[in-house]
């Protein structure tokens, strides 16, 4: 009896094992349990069933023992249990060949009694651990234990396997629910140096990563006659993520990815078609009526309906430190101010949401956590309308009636990020006490102000369009759009100077080849929501009245590279307005006459070249708008008092709205600002002082941040290329009043004066400011 089962297990499974021998199994019929001894998988037979990427193929999977215990007599209550002890998988990464695209297994016709048996397996596997191998890289996924069972649509413990699915007759769909669990994961990878160059050398550090718990919560939608599959959706859940990485280990992990990538795009062509996405098309319209009406659905079913397939990542907290381990001197300039230099950073409740496939017309009502209408629909809305009044131009009301129903078809592939808060520490060394620390970005402003609860630190939502089964007519270009809420940002110079260095050594470590013609078209938006810009003084006296730091406050700032629907800023109006006498005026105070009208030419040619343009796709990566509401800079200075000392801020600048915009000619940039109402500054002699400080400061700071563009280029081979900036600036009036000191006034020759109180006004009409570096 035993014999004849272990032979029909052997004639079942030596599909999918090779060289499977009576004597590997051991089986206790009654009990319901069986197990298998050192089980080598067949590769090709999991590679086609489990339908992996073109560019991932299976070469080796093996596991030491399985055993199973099935409840002959409670099949359809109890779930059939798979215990693995330890289970070892070898990916190989690589192109995959145009005359072997991936084979796709057929689909049954029925969905019955086995189908309900095999989702309601529970796997436990207790070490899983999958290498892969490329040209370039290897690493390995380690994972225990990994345990998949079922749940119920609220993904509680389920006692019985009926509770973790819900059907409804009336539309023949059902929904089964399952989770992915784990106590630990570790991810490592190594890239292979091509040569023993120091750049080898640097490419080939390691990449290391350890998660601490962890989930992924499976929910899929079948037909309930024949088993298709109709819509999924999977949540993977960490609960804290902590990395600590050289800038080697980032060079690496840049580099992985961009490896995967091409290999991603290269395997595209050979993608077998993922059955989970809708036909769209006008043919499927038709049958889809046919289909029954999703409004007669049960309420419960309504409540966890699927609707579209999406993807979800939620992080509940990323510790994140940034360290430069290179201890060798002679690789820095020799004022060099941060020695083995390191930034954290912290994010927290990080969600992550991509959605294959959403009608336009559904409005993303079957979206997770998410609020519609908001500023990222308004503003999609407005550039499909104004695409499909494109492609409604010159059309005839037959061909007009054609596009309206294509338009109905209309599709988005959406990916969202949403971060609750985020703080970025200044750079600090190894030296650097714990209270001396500052943050040079923090975002935990949002718990002092009343603002919406749904207005997180960071908010970036990127969408393609496309029309499902047809190419023409274009489809819309893609849209981006990114809301940064309330932060405080310090102006660290040392932070600053830290940072180009790290993104200078990380960039020239890695070969970018991109092709510029791969470079895809977006049209963008950037919202920031009350950013608050702190300055501190270089110096801080001992008097009170000079300020200890300058902030510059405004509600909301919009950068966008298509013109804003508000705008009444004009870039060719005022490059026009630039005239010989405005140029003989600037250059009274010095500077190149001849110098200064070539570059003042060039600014009006481009400005001419855009004005003929119009809003043409070109001008979506060569100009941004910016807008601004009114913006006004205080001076923080610190007061003495019974209570200690309270820091209050007169205003220097007060509320003045700007616009203007950035214009990309390679090499040059230039950046034309202009205020929308007159300029008003207030300033006292302290005030001033610390001004001129803070000016000689910034000067310094990008004296040295060319030197070190300098240094680091000669040090690297590579060369350098300069963008010439120029900064045009048209204030139509300007109110300056100064403030001179009452009493004794500071000298820095410490002279003792007596000074009557005044004040001094000033007022400039129709001036012209321009700054070039």
């Amino acid at each position: 009896m035993v014999s004849i089962i272990k032979n029909q297990i052997i004639k079942h499974l030596s599909i999918f094992a090779k060289n499977l021998k009576p004597e590997q199994i051991s089986l206790e019929v009654l009990g319901g349990t069986g197990e298998l001894r050192n089980i080598v998988l067949n590769e090709a037979v999991l590679t086609e069933k489990l339908e992996l990427p073109p560019f991932l193929k299976l070469k080796n999977a093996e596991c030491n023992r399985i055993k199973v215990k099935v409840p002959w007599t409670k099949l359809s209550t109890c779930p059939v249990e798979i215990i693995v002890d330890e289970l070892h998988v070898v990916l190989q990464l690589g192109h995959a060949k145009a005359a072997d695209p991936p084979k796709k297994s057929s689909g049954s016709n029925s969905y019955g009694f086995a189908d309900k048996v095999v989702e309601g397996l529970s796997i436990k596997i207790n070490v899983l651990d999958v290498s892969f191998e490329s040209d370039s890289f290897s690493g390995s996924i380690w994972l225990s234990p990994l345990i998949v069972e079922s749940k119920s649509p609220i993904w509680q413990d389920v006692t019985n396997l009926k509770r973790s699915r819900i059907s409804d007759s009336s539309c023949h769909q059902v929904i089964f629910f399952k989770q992915v669990s784990w106590n630990l994961m570790k991810i490592q990878a190594f890239a292979h140096g091509k040569d023993s160059s120091d750049r080898g050398q640097r490419l080939n550090s390691p990449l290391r990563l350890i998660t601490q718990g962890g989930k992924c919560r499976i929910a899929i939608k079948k037909d309930s006659h024949d088993g298709s599959l109709l819509a999924g959706r999977i949540q993977t859940i960490f609960d804290e993520i902590h990395w600590v990485a050289t800038l080697a280990e980032v060079r690496s992990a840049i580099a992985f990815y961009k490896h995967i990538l091409t290999l991603a795009k290269a395997s595209s062509t050979h993608a077998s078609e993922n059955p989970f996405l809708v036909d769209y098309s006008a043919k499927s319209r038709s049958k889809q009526q046919t289909l029954p009406n999703p409004a007669i659905k049960s309420t419960i079913f309504k409540q966890f309906d699927l609707g579209q397939t999406s993807h979800h990542v939620y992080i509940n907290k990323v510790h994140m430190t940034l360290i430069d381990d290179h201890n060798n001197e002679m690789d820095y300039p020799s004022n060099w101010n941060t020695k083995s230099g390191a930034i954290q950073v912290t994010l927290e409740k990080i969600t992550i949401d991509y959605y294959l496939q959403n009608l336009i017309s559904d409005e993303r009502r079957f979206w997770v956590r998410y609020n519609a209408p908001n500023e990222f629909t308004n503003f999609a809305n407005g550039e499909l309308l104004r695409h499909l009044t494109f492609l409604s131009q010159g059309l005839d009301p037959n061909a007009r009636e054609r596009l309206s129903r294509l338009w109905s078809t209309l599709t988005s592939e959406t990916l969202v990020v949403r971060i609750d808060d985020i703080v970025v520490e200044c750079v600090s060394e190894q030296t650097t006490k714990r209270d001396d620390l500052q943050d040079a970005y923090s975002s935990k402003i949002n718990s002092k102000l009343p603002l919406p609860q749904s207005l997180p630190a960071f908010h970036f939502e990127f969408s393609n369009y496309l029309f499902p089964g047809s190419t023409t007519p274009e489809s819309p270009k893609p849209l981006a759009h990114i809301v940064v809420g309330p932060a405080n940002i310090l102006l660290d110079p040392r932070t600053i100077r830290w940072l180009l260095y790290v993104v200078d050594n990380i960039t020239r470590s890695i070969d970018i080849n991109e092709s510029q013609n791969d470079v895809q078209v977006v049209c963008a938006r950037i919202d920031l929501v009350m950013p608050k810009l702190i300055i501190p003084c270089p110096v801080i006296e001992e008097d009170c009245r000079y300020p200890q730091k300058f902030v510059v406050n405004v509600s909301t700032v919009t950068i966008s590279n298509r013109a804003l629907d508000n705008e009444t800023f004009s870039v060719e109006n005022l490059f026009q307005q630039l005239t010989d006498e405005n140029i003989q005026f600037i250059t009274e105070i010095g500077g190149d006459l001849q110098d200064l009208r070539n570059h003042v030419l060039q600014a009006k040619q481009l400005a001419a070249e855009l004005a003929t343009n119009g809003a043409s796709l070109d001008l979506l990566q060569t100009r941004w708008y910016i807008s601004t509401s009114p913006l006004w800079m205080e001076a923080i200075i610190s007061v003495p008092n019974f209570t200690g000392k309270v820091l209050t801020g007169p205003t220097v600048i007060s509320d003045v709205m700007l616009a203007g915009c950035i214009e990309v000619k390679s090499p040059n940039i230039y950046i034309a600002v202009e205020p929308l109402n007159s300029l008003t500054i207030i300033i006292d002699h302290f005030q001033f002082v610390q001004l001129m400080r803070i000016q000689k400061s910034i000067s310094n700071l990008v004296e040295q941040l060319e030197l070190d563009k300098q240094f680091f280029s000669k040090l690297s081979s590579i060369q350098s290329e300069n963008s010439p900036l120029s900064l045009y600036c048209f204030c139509d009036e300007i109110n300056a009043h100064l403030i001179l000191p009452t009493g004794i006034a500071p000298s820095p020759y410490d002279l003792v004066y007596s000074f009557p109180k005044s004040e001094t006004d000033t007022s400039i009409s129709s001036g012209w400011f321009i700054i070039r570096t």
